[in-house]
């Protein structure tokens, strides 16, 4: 990717800026949706689209960043091997961000200075035009496994299986919100490396809970549950890749919260379908974490 230093720099402070904005942004959170919050974009762009005025292969706006002269052919033997390479779409979100929105900044403050709104206005429109929104994929029935059993033998053996997938994959370590923030506070990426076993946690869990066995009346609760998982799993996922791609890692930073309680909601959902059923567990059974998780979460 014809990227420079000075334009990696440029990433950054467009993420600093578009950082300050979602933190001081109320935070929303839609409990009547499981939809996770993944930034992506899902449009193909000309991302060169902005003018190469004297053709030398160096695009006006990077120009501007590195100091060259738009107006002016560089041919220097480094931009004759730049104009060369094949121009490739940026990989990552930030980066697709920071392109699209330092063009429009320097072509604006170009003609005259922008005020503070103006650079929010800017900033959110970049957003919305790289449809950078909600945009994952639900489970749905056909990804799990479904009986129309709804015996409370078979309700019974449901609740054993999913308690027993959250108790073989134990979280053991701090939190991801305290790692997570001990890393950007020492800005020590070495830090991100304590969210390992807690992904590989998530990824054991999710996929044990995907293998239970899941009675048709309590199908949308574990659904619930298990894109709720997802959610949190692709936000500490995003927590990880911060050095490389941090506004994704921003962006679900500040939805942590809000879908963290709705993992909880979606817990509370699971226990009361199944003693709405008549369905109960006694201490030997690893269906009771169901039933402790319960009452701890309602207690908070």
């Amino acid at each position: 990717m014809r990227v420079n230093k000075k334009i990696g720099g440029a990433a950054f402070l467009a993420v600093g800026l578009m950082g300050t904005a979602l933190f001081l942004r109320p935070q929303v959170s839609d409990s009547t949706e499981n939809a996770a919050v993944v930034i992506t974009s899902t449009e193909t762009r000309d991302y060169q689209r902005v003018k190469d005025t004297d053709g030398d292969g160096v695009l006006d706006w990077e120009e501007e960043l590195q100091g060259t002269n738009p107006l002016v052919k560089d041919t220097s033997p480094e931009t004759k091997k730049k104009a060369a390479e094949p121009v490739s779409v940026p990989d990552t979100v930030t980066s697709r961000f920071a392109q699209r929105f330092f063009g429009e900044f320097l072509q604006k403050t170009g003609e005259t200075s922008m005020t503070d709104e103006e650079k929010q206005k800017m900033l959110e429109r970049s957003l919305v035009d790289m449809n950078m929104v909600v945009n994952d994929r639900l489970l749905t029935e056909r990804d799990i496994v479904v009986t129309n059993a709804i015996d409370a033998e078979t309700l019974r053996a449901y609740g054993n299986s999913l308690a027993t997938a959250f108790i073989n994959h134990p979280l053991k370590n701090e939190g991801e919100l305290l790692i997570f923030k001990r890393a950007v506070e020492s800005e020590n990426d070495e830090e991100l490396k304590d969210l390992d076993p807690i992904i590989a946690t998530y990824e054991g869990t999710i996929k044990d809970v995907r293998a239970v066995v899941v009675p048709k009346s309590i199908v949308q609760e574990h659904l619930a549950l298990l894109n709720q998982l997802q959610v949190i799993y692709a936000t500490i996922l995003a927590m990880r890749n911060m050095p490389t791609d941090p506004l994704p890692a921003l962006m679900r930073f500040q939805q942590y919260l809000p879908e963290a309680e709705m993992l909880g909601q979606a817990f509370i959902g699971v226990t009361n379908n199944l003693t709405s059923q008549g369905i109960t567990y006694d201490l030997l059974e690893p269906g009771y974490f169901l039933i402790a998780l319960k009452n701890s979460l309602e207690n908070i």
